[in-house]
């Protein structure tokens, strides 16, 4: 059968079960003068276990290191299809149009897409456009979450691409990586991300910079996420001496 288009282009749907990274996010929180109130550093090994065409199955375990006591979770099993949807949830996928959109200064075909995942308790409409021409799954996305009447707003997300096709350190050698911005606004609080997006990583991310601001425009939470380490599921487990394996 042929794969779906969306699991092609997923950050995750596009590899092998098995393939896994190795993260390290340190964050601080700020308090009412700027001063740092709370440093955190949380390491996360994320492992596909499962991929199909219409959803992915993920391991996640998570260890955290807060003032230097250090805590380890039970490992977490998360599945979703490829638009974010949960289990449970249903998606409907609608073409809406065919457009172009310009990164810098470059132009590339694109489909609009109206995406709207419905569960027992909430409903997010998605707009998406996208360009098969891209490595990103995405070049622009806005998505609207509310209750399942669509009354109350719960929270609205916007993802655009900055750049494309930039080389970037990753480990020990230069790729070809995405530069993509998401403003997430939640309450009274809005939080920026500038996320470097790499098609040879699995889950994408080799790097992020985030920053939460609070209705007074005052940063409360600062992070950063590096990549530690990857495998493409080819038999380099996150615990194989092999180490990591090009696509």
């Amino acid at each position: 059968a042929e794969e779906s288009p969306a699991r092609n282009r997923h950050q995750w749907g596009r590899f092998r079960t098995g393939a896994w990274k190795r993260v390290r996010i340190e964050t601080e929180t700020l308090d009412e003068k700027g001063n740092i109130s709370n440093l955190s550093t949380t390491e996360t090994v994320t492992t596909l276990t499962e991929v199909g065409d219409d959803f992915y199955t993920l391991r996640v375990e998570v260890k955290v290191d807060v003032g230097g006591k250090k805590f380890s979770a039970q490992p977490q099993f998360i599945r979703h299809g490829y638009y974010g949807e949960s289990q449970g949830q249903t998606v409907a996928i609608k073409k809406v149009g065919e457009g172009t959109y310009a990164v810098n200064g470059v132009s590339f075909p694109s489909t609009l897409e109206e995406v709207v995942i419905v569960g027992e308790n909430s409903k997010r409409v998605m707009t998406i456009e996208r360009s098969e021409k891209t490595p990103l799954f995405a070049l622009k996305r806005d998505c609207k979450a509310t209750d399942a009447e669509g009354k109350l707003v719960q929270y609205t997300t916007s993802v655009e691409a900055l750049a494309l096709n930039m080389p970037q350190m990753v480990l020990a050698e230069i790729q070809d990586a995405s530069f993509v911005k998401t403003v997430h606004k939640q309450g009274k609080n809005t939080v920026v991300t500038v996320e470097v997006d790499c098609p040879a990583v699995p889950g994408g991310v080799v790097s992020h910079s985030l920053r939460e601001e609070d209705e007074m425009g005052r940063v409360i939470r600062r992070s950063t996420l590096e990549l530690l380490d990857y495998g493409t599921g080819d038999g380099t487990g996150p615990d194989s001496a092999a180490g990591r394996r090009r696509i």
